[in-house]
């Protein structure tokens, strides 16, 4: 996480952080909504992270640096969209089709004050 978010302030793109596994279904979708840029994002706005939460220190660290609850119910995959800054613009978490995918990373986008 650390290597993209400073990745992500160098470059003065949005980070993308997928909390996920390898065999679940919907984190497999979502890698490749994000890697074909059939979400309408590309390479020249953003920088990724694919993290494994089968491993519980990376569990640990990804709710500690977004600040977020490690005791809420949480779904893979859990995926949180920052500003280059690190600043948290959008989270979802659970399993999401491409047209809602898409609204988040809008969203996102739109908060940071980047084109659509």
């Amino acid at each position: 996480m650390g290597k993209t978010l400073n990745a992500a302030r160098k470059k003065e793109k949005l980070g993308i952080y997928i909390l996920g596994t390898t065999t679940c279904s919907h984190c497999r979708s979502l890698r490749k909504y994000v890697e074909e840029a059939e979400v309408s994002i590309t390479a020249d706005s953003f920088v990724m992270a694919d993290l494994d939460s089968n491993d519980s220190s990376v569990v640990s660290a990804f709710f500690k640096q977004f600040n977020l609850d490690p005791k809420a119910e949480w779904k893979i995959p859990y995926v949180v969209i920052t500003d280059a800054s690190g600043k948290v613009l959008v989270t979802w978490n659970g399993g999401k089709k491409a047209p809602r995918v898409e609204s988040y990373v809008q969203e996102a986008k739109s908060k940071a004050g980047l084109k659509s």
